[in-house]
C-alpha cells in the first residue's frame, strides 16, 4: 500500500511594494522554496508558482504595467527576473532539476516580451532585451542546454528551440525588425547568430549530433 503525503509550506516569501495598485500572488507548495519580490511604480502584476524543493525566484519590477507570470516545479531551479520601464512581458516556466533561467528587460518606451519553457535537468536561459517591442521565445528540452539572446534598439525577434541534450544556442541582435529563428534536435550541436543592422532575417536546422553553425548578417 502506497501512502500519498500532500503539503503546502511556504518556507520564506518577502515582498516589499511601493506606489500604488501593484499586485503580487505567490504560492509556494513543498520545502525549503525561496522568493524575493520587489515592485516599485504603478499597476505592476506578479504571478509566482514555486511547487517543489529549494526552488529560489528573485523578481523586480520598476515602471508600469509590467507583467510576470514564472513557474517553478522540481527541484533547486532558479529564476532571476528583472523589469525596467513600462509594459514589459514575462512569462517563464520550469520544470525538472537544476534548470536556471534569468530575464533582464530594460526599455526607453516599452512593450518587450520574453517567453521561456525548460523541461528536464541542468538547462539555462538567459535573455536581455534593451530598448522597444523587442520579443524572444525559447524552449529546451532535455538536459544541460544552454540558450541565450541580447537584444538592442527597436522591434527585434528571436525564437529558439532545443530538443535533446548538451546544446548550445547563442542569439545576438542589433538593429531594428531583424528575426532569427534556430532550432537543434540532438545532442552537442551548437549555433552562434549575429544579426546587426535592418530587416535581416534568419532561420536555420540542426539535426543529429556535434554540428557546429555560425552566422552574422550585416548591412
Amino acid at each position: 500500500m502506497k501512502k500519498l503525503v500532500t503539503g503546502a509550506v511556504a518556507l520564506l516569501a518577502v515582498g516589499f511594494t511601493y506606489a500604488q495598485s501593484n499586485v503580487d500572488y505567490s504560492r509556494q507548495y513543498g520545502n525549503g522554496n525561496i522568493s524575493n519580490l520587489m515592485q516599485e511604480g504603478l499597476q505592476n502584476n506578479n504571478d509566482l508558482l514555486q511547487d517543489g524543493t529549494t526552488n529560489i525566484a528573485g523578481i523586480a519590477q520598476d515602471g508600469t504595467y509590467n507583467r510576470s507570470i514564472a513557474v517553478s516545479q522540481g527541484t533547486s531551479n532558479i529564476l532571476e527576473i528583472d523589469q525596467e520601464g513600462n509594459d514589459n512581458s514575462n512569462d517563464a516556466w520550469q520544470i525538472g532539476v537544476g534548470n536556471y533561467a534569468k530575464v533582464n528587460q530594460k526599455q526607453a518606451i516599452g512593450g518587450q516580451i520574453a517567453w521561456t519553457r525548460q523541461n528536464g535537468t541542468d538547462n539555462e536561459v538567459e535573455l536581455y532585451q534593451w530598448d522597444t517591442s523587442n520579443r524572444a521565445y525559447m524552449t529546451q528540452s532535455g538536459d544541460r542546454n544552454y540558450a541565450g539572446a541580447q537584444q538592442y534598439t527597436v522591434g527585434n525577434v528571436t525564437t529558439g528551440e532545443q530538443f535533446g541534450n548538451d546544446n548550445s544556442l547563442i542569439n545576438w541582435q542589433t538593429g531594428n525588425a531583424n528575426q532569427s529563428f534556430h532550432r537543434q534536435d540532438g545532442t552537442f550541436n551548437e549555433a552562434t547568430l549575429d544579426q546587426m543592422g535592418t530587416n535581416q532575417m534568419h532561420t536555420g536546422f540542426q539535426n543529429g549530433s556535434g554540428n557546429m553553425m555560425t552566422v552574422t548578417q550585416m548591412d
